[in-house]
């Protein structure tokens, strides 16, 4: 059975799937996936059997979308998992890397928020794949996934106590309609930018606009 993708999920892909991500792409994309050959599912959309993925590069600037089958998808490593399992705490770059010590600092009060979340961006990449992505500058990007409204009283006292004096902290709230950074949130009092899989929307409610499509199935 094709695994399901939600964005931020990492997939290994086999030497079947590395050619169709190749087609039309620039030439970095090929070394990266022959470095690591994983993609990350994205927001963009795609047809029914189909997964939008995105290959990242060793610059900032290197990230390159493609549609795949599902088919070529191994089953999926979770910004979820990377936190249950404390990845970082298994990686020969701990010390180094002051995004990873940032997470021993927050991982409890995370927790506390009663909302599944992981690690993602450069990050979560490392600890899924082995390879240094990270570097001592990395900021520390995280997921939050709230499937039930969240109050701003409640993102606020979450944006509060999410500061480390390792790294900076970005954290993105996943709803059923799309994502919302925790920090606007917690911080507007009308509409939040809305990260959708139609694109950036303004939105009075990042829970309950019926005309977007739900990531939680």
């Amino acid at each position: 059975m094709s695994p399901t993708t939600r964005p931020h999920d990492l997939f290994r892909i086999g030497p079947r799937g590395i050619a169709p991500v190749l087609t039309g792409a620039p030439a970095w994309v090929a070394a990266a996936l022959d470095r690591a050959p994983y993609v990350v599912a994205t927001r963009n959309p795609a047809p029914a059997r189909m997964a939008a993925v995105g290959v990242r590069g060793a610059l900032r600037a290197e990230r390159f979308g493609a549609v795949v089958s599902r088919d070529i998808l191994s089953e999926p490593t979770t910004p979820e998992f990377l936190a249950a399992t404390r990845a970082w705490e298994k990686s020969p770059r701990r010390r180094e890397i002051p995004a990873f010590r940032a997470l021993d600092e927050l991982a409890a009060r995370l927790t506390d928020s009663g909302c599944e979340w992981g690690p993602v961006g450069s990050v979560g990449f490392e600890l899924a794949t082995g390879r240094s992505t990270a570097t001592p500058a990395s900021d520390l990007d995280l997921v939050l996934y709230c499937p039930q409204r969240l109050s701003k009283r409640a993102a606020l006292e979450l944006a509060e106590t999410m500061v480390s004096r390792e790294c900076r902290v970005d954290i993105l709230i996943e709803t059923p309609a799309g994502a919302v950074s925790l920090a606007d949130f917690a911080q507007s009092d009308g509409q939040v930018l809305l990260r959708t899989c139609r694109g950036p929307r303004l939105v009075d409610d990042a829970w309950a606009d019926p005309s977007l499509t739900a990531i939680f199935q």
